[in-house]
């Protein structure tokens, strides 16, 4: 039989009768010892225990190297490996450490650990990942360290700043640590569910970031080696139950409840400029984009010989395309006569309108029928030239639709004798007739965004080819560069997806750029509910018969009668001096960072299914220090 540190060790006595049984408490669940031996003590000690013995002195560049990397993540430049080596001062090392905790980089360096345990992206996650706005709390990390904030404040303040009386703005921040999980805003997506899950992530982060304790196998049943019962993993999903979570999140966004604050790293004039040059990178990459480049050229010549096979004249969407225009949609205008007035100097060589309804429509050039559409799914195309005429013409849609305001989507391409392109599109220059005075048409989305502006593109296809790849390509304007990227992306859906993640991004950078402020999803309690185990963890199933109130595994010191028992107590109660769990957790990350290796190598598990420590009178010397 495998003895694990619960085992009940049963002592037969010689008349084989049971004489003692004794339990073991797991080494996790006790408070660090205080040790009256040093670190290079207690390091020492376990190397001639092991048979070793120190490795003599390293040179001055391997240790100013490796100190550098240690508290900055970078290496030192030659000019500080020189200064360092020159420097024969007795002090000089305790200088350059004091140097580059003074450096801003050290923050860096120690947030990227602390980023990936907390779950840190900067988007959403989930089958739709589109973009969110955190950075302000990766910058909020960052500058803790850099201020040297006390653990227990930096860990509080994340945990329940929203709960601390007259919280700032910094300490509401500081919550965004909680927030930092996946979410979702898919169609069918049930908030209820989600809501579940954002709280159970909230509870697994805190468990394993500063318990080191995987408490989520106990969300649908006891866990099944550490002492922690399903009951008691709702009594700390109780402590997270009571803030404002929504299980649907925002589209390309924060989900509320969020802030808008100072960014804690620098002045808004700076985030201004640096949100304005990462706009301009992202432009530039837009238009020209890196992995894409030789499969464009390819495209290029592929659709330049296409064209050079046809008489066909084909025509080029505009850079600025058509969009759904509609009369009002806030008004039930079931039909609408939409007329667009222009003036020609002469009757063109090729006019072609194409039109799509929603959902149908009578379509006249000049008071002349020349189409009828009853599918917006379905553009009709028709040529108009013989319709049109020198001086101004008009184009009327009477749309109609069942139940709802129609809406119109309309592109008419204009070439003359000399080949030189016009176009006529759909969009607020675009009058509405009906029973009343002409008034502007209501825009409501651009060609090409779904589900209304794509529905064009399987008529313009066969027609379409940019007027730029009759242009050399250093004497292109970005004009050109647009349309041969939109039209490339007809065929490459690798392009369709670059420029439409680039776009969600540069908008929210626009924001910023503007502001030089930040938005970023935090903490706030909601209305008091009440807490309910779940049958096997499903969301739809909570037990009425077991309320529960928050609390702590009993494996664990309780937390003192005078804690709240919200967020704020919790915090409180992970950092009493006493803990057992916390501030090892900490330590052993720091090593971890420091060494490769913690002193326990499962650095989110100190249960019994975790490692060891190696050197647990260290760990635990550190601990207390």
């Amino acid at each position: 039989m495998r003895l694990t540190a619960w085992a009940l060790f049963i002592l037969v006595t010689t008349d084989a009768s049971v004489a003692v049984a004794q339990v073991r408490p797991h080494w996790a669940w006790s408070p660090p010892r205080a040790s009256d031996r040093g670190i290079d003590h207690l390091v020492r000690h376990r190397l001639r225990e092991a048979g070793f013995a120190p490795s003599p002195e390293a040179d001055r560049l391997t240790l100013i190297r490796r100190i550098t990397l240690d508290l900055t993540g970078l290496p030192p430049t030659l000019e500080q490996a020189d200064a360092f080596q020159a420097d024969a001062a007795p002090d000089a090392y305790e200088r350059l450490v004091d140097r580059l905790l003074a450096s801003p980089h050290f923050g860096e360096r120690m947030a990227v650990p602390w980023l990936d345990a907390a779950r840190y992206a900067d988007t959403n996650g989930f089958s739709i990942d589109d973009h969110r706005d955190m950075w302000a709390w990766r910058d909020w990390v960052i500058r803790a360290f850099n201020d040297n904030v006390p653990f227990d404040r930096f860990l509080t303040w994340q945990l329940a700043g929203d709960l601390v009386p007259q919280a700032t703005d910094q300490q509401r921040l500081a919550t965004g640590f909680l927030r930092n999980g996946m979410n979702t805003h898919e169609g069918g997506t049930l908030p209820q569910e989600y809501r579940v899950t954002y709280i159970a992530d909230m509870v697994d982060t805190v468990s394993s970031v500063f318990l080191g304790l995987t408490v989520r196998c106990a969300h649908c049943h006891d866990h099944k080696y550490d002492p922690i019962t399903q009951e008691e993993y709702y009594r700390l999903y109780a402590f997270f139950d009571q803030a404002e979570v929504r299980g649907m999140g925002a589209q390309n966004g924060n989900t509320p409840p969020v802030i808008v604050v100072d960014p804690p790293l620098g002045t808004p004039d700076d985030v201004k400029k640096r949100a304005g040059t990462r706009i301009e990178t992202l432009q530039r990459h837009r238009l020209h984009p890196p992995a894409l480049l030789a499969a464009r050229a390819a495209w290029e010549q592929r659709e330049r010989e296409a064209t050079s096979s046809t008489s066909d004249p084909r025509l080029e969407l505009p850079a600025n395309g058509p969009k759904w225009i509609w009369p009002d949609r806030r008004q039930d205008h079931d039909e609408a006569s939409l007329e667009r007035r222009f003036v020609l100097d002469s009757v063109p060589a090729t006019a072609i309108l194409l039109v799509t309804c929603d959902n149908a429509a009578l379509v006249k050039v000049n008071g002349n029928e020349v189409a009828k559409t009853d599918d917006w799914t379905r553009p009709v195309e028709v040529d108009v030239t013989s319709r049109l005429r020198a001086g101004e013409n008009r184009i009327t849609i009477e749309a109609r639709n069942s139940g709802g305001p129609a809406g119109l989507l309309a592109l008419l391409g204009l070439r003359d004798g000399a080949g030189a392109m016009r176009f006529i599109v759909s969009n607020q220059e675009w009058l509405v007739t009906s029973g009343e005075e002409p008034r502007p048409a209501v825009e409501i989305a651009p060609y090409g965004q779904k589900p209304w502006g794509d529905v064009l593109e399987a008529k313009l296809r066969p027609r379409l080819l940019p007027e730029a790849l009759r242009v050399e390509a250093n004497l292109r304007t970005k004009d050109h560069w647009r349309a041969l990227n939109r039209a490339f992306g007809r065929v490459d859906p690798r392009m369709r997806e670059h420029v439409g993640a680039l776009d969600r991004e540069i908008q929210v950078l626009q924001r910023v750029a503007e502001t030089g402020r930040a938005s970023v999803m935090v903490m706030r309690e909601g209305r008091p509910r009440t807490t309910y185990l779940l049958h096997r963890g499903q969301y739809d199933r909570p037990d009425k018969k077991r309320p529960v109130t928050p609390g702590t595994p009993s494996v664990l010191p309780p937390m003192a009668d005078d804690l709240g028992r919200n967020r704020l107590g919790l915090a409180a109660w992970l950092t009493t001096p006493d803990h057992p769990l916390t501030a090892r957790v900490a330590v052993n990350r720091i090593w971890q960072m420091l060494f490769g290796r913690g002193l326990v190598t499962t650095p989110n598990d100190f249960g019994l299914r975790g490692s060891l420590p190696s050197h647990p009178e260290l760990l635990d010397a550190l601990a207390r220090e």
